[in-house]
């Protein structure tokens, strides 16, 4: 008889436990936003579609450019991504507003430009990395 009743209290507090649990990760993933606009909750990252923007990084003399460490601030934490040996990178930014990007690579200084797929709609850039510390964008 003692037996059944470990038996039950186990089982009811692996239930409990397991309710508790499930309902703490709804809660956490209902808070990100990306969740919430998945699930069709309102969000202010909801408000802009994200795009696949293509980046080429190269030197002042045209050069493929890998290795540089590209740093996106649209919302929430930034995103670091690195371009591969040819100097590609793919990177997924709101369609709306201001979107901030940070580059760094070795033997050249910290470089900054913004992307606004409102005022340029272009998906692809070139950017070529400068010894001044001021990249030349371009749209293709």
């Amino acid at each position: 008889m003692s037996n059944k009743k470990s038996q039950f209290g186990f089982i009811k507090w692996e239930f409990v436990v397991g309710t508790f649990i499930s309902i703490v990760g709804i809660i956490i993933s209902v808070s990100m936003p990306e969740v919430r606009c998945f699930i069709g909750l309102e969000s202010e990252a909801c408000a802009s579609q994200l795009k696949t923007v293509e980046l080429l990084f190269q030197t002042e003399r045209g050069e493929s450019l890998g290795g540089v460490r590209v740093q996106i601030n649209s919302f929430g934490t930034p995103e670091t991504l690195w371009s591969d040996d040819n100097g590609y990178v793919k990177v997924r930014i709101p369609s709306k507003g201001d979107v901030a990007i940070n580059l760094s690579k070795e033997g050249y200084p910290t470089q900054n430009f913004t992307i606004n797929l409102e005022n340029e709609q272009s998906t692809n850039r070139i950017i070529r990395l400068k010894k001044d510390g001021k990249p030349e964008v371009k749209s293709t």
